[in-house]
């Protein structure tokens, strides 16, 4: 049995649709920001620190120039 293109593509969107309401829920909000993962850590590595204040200093002496 040959299924027709549009009846896949209609359940294919109200997954996805589903998907996304069940993913916006205060309650997976709530356990995913108890994931240790999901934590953003606010300081940057050393070296990460190093080339952004040198690309700093490039970029001001392109704007002197």
């Amino acid at each position: 049995m040959m299924t027709q293109p549009n009846v896949k593509k209609g359940i294919d969107m109200a997954g996805s649709a589903n998907l996304r309401r069940q993913i916006r829920t205060e309650a997976n909000a709530r356990f995913l920001r108890n994931l240790p993962n999901m934590k953003t850590d606010r300081s940057l590595p050393e070296e990460i620190e190093h080339l952004l204040a040198r690309l700093e200093q490039v970029e001001g002496q392109r704007r002197l120039s």
